[in-house]
């Protein structure tokens, strides 16, 4: 099938169906060489003057324009609204188990940290912070949470109902949270253009992983990388992990960089031309998602960079879902990416160092008119969290 061209559909396509609705799918691309836009109604029977076919299966949606131009979109399985309306409060973080959530509140003047039962729907836990943390994460035990509340971190256990430790030492918003293995220590990276490496059980900032020549510039987005060689420290009363460990950061300037960790050496870098504001970790490449609506490819054997433009709007999130189905290949998944507009889009992950994914004219829809602002791949499925306040659940095999 033709994957040159853009389908856009009505955000509630399927609400629409079940209520007996029409709605609305438009196509811009390229038809007999000469630019196209095609705006077309669907009504409840599926039927559409200006498509060739559209048809329904559960919760996926085929649209196919002519033989051989076709989309497909999925809606979310789940949908859950944290506080009790749009934009007064937003999901962070879904738990490992998948049983629980993180949100802010920020309604009736009130600031808060909330754990929800994802089940239930019940709020268990009210964190009062001041003000209302724009970063959360669970543990990899799912039994204790970390949130970020401006230049400040803090951490709480769920069955105390307390905050327990405090970790102060950036100067600017905290952008991003990473764990190394088990949590005993993490890494933070912020607008300042500092990564620090912390120890959980003192609240010690252990290290600062920033050499004075680097470049200034907020690090907008970190991720964690383990090679399989042994970790070696010269003092290691503050250092927890097994495993040879180094940052991977992007900044605003365009930097993309390896830094090892404790020793805050810089392995590799590269500038890209636009800022870096998602990054993703293969098990032979590191994807960069930058501004431009680029997602760059750095192969980890030569450190190449392959770079394909995909979308006029900025990356703002990229998950990639690996199916492991079998001990002796490792079966290739998707990319989820979500751009400055709403939905979420697939692409395939490729071996081919010249074209390394493939736009699959496959979204995730669902997002009321608002961008997607975070993915998260779990065990049974992905999850985003929107600007429009709710969390949503796809259950996703991997392709």
């Amino acid at each position: 099938m033709s994957k040159i061209g853009r389908f856009c559909i009505q955000h509630d396509w399927l609400e629409a169906l079940e209520d007996g609705e029409s709605f609305w799918i438009s196509f811009y691309g390229r038809k007999d060489a000469e630019p196209s836009s095609i705006h077309g109604k669907v009504n409840r029977s599926l039927f559409s003057q200006e498509f060739e076919s559209v048809k329904k299966e559960n919760r996926e949606l085929v649209i196919e324009l002519d033989e051989e131009t076709e989309a497909t979109f999925i809606y979310s399985d789940k949908v859950f609204q944290a506080s009790d309306g749009l934009f007064k409060a937003k999901f962070l973080d879904v738990s490992p188990r998948e049983g629980l959530a993180l949100a802010n509140d920020i309604s009736n003047d009130n600031e808060f940290v909330q754990v929800i039962d994802l089940e239930t729907k019940e709020t268990l836990l009210s964190l009062y912070v001041k003000p209302a943390p724009h970063f959360a994460r669970f543990f990899p035990s799912g039994e204790v949470i970390i949130f970020a509340s401006h230049n400040e971190i803090y951490l709480a256990g769920l069955k105390s109902g307390k905050i327990v430790r405090r970790f102060k030492g950036h100067s600017e918003s905290i952008t991003g949270i990473e764990f190394i293995e088990e949590g005993r220590n993490f890494i933070s990276c912020s607008a300042d253009g500092k990564l620090l490496l912390w120890e959980c059980s003192s609240g010690e900032e252990v290290s600062t992983l920033k050499s004075s020549c680097d470049p200034k510039g907020p690090i907008n987005c970190l991720r964690i990388y383990q090679t399989g060689n042994d970790a070696s420290f010269s003092e290691s009363e503050n250092f927890f992990w097994k495993k040879e460990t180094f940052a991977v950061c992007g900044t605003e300037e365009g930097y993309f960089r390896i830094i090892s960790v404790p020793k805050g050496t810089i392995k590799w870098e590269h500038k890209f031309s636009s800022a870096i504001c998602s990054l993703e970790i293969l098990d032979d490449r590191f994807i960069a998602g930058c501004r431009d609506g680029s997602i760059n490819s750095i192969w980890r054997d030569s450190f190449q960079d392959v770079s394909s433009f995909f979308y006029p709007h900025a990356v703002l999130s990229l998950s990639a879902q690996i199916a492991k189905e079998s001990q002796k290949t490792n079966i290739r998944g998707d990319l989820y990416v979500s751009f400055g507009g709403t939905g979420v889009a697939v692409f395939r992950i490729l071996d081919n160092s010249e074209s390394p994914l493939e736009p699959m004219h496959n979204e995730l829809t669902g997002s009321d008119c608002e961008p997607v602002l975070q993915i998260l791949n779990r065990k049974t499925g992905i999850w985003t969290t929107s600007r429009d306040g709710f969390l949503r659940f796809y259950s996703l095999k991997s392709s």
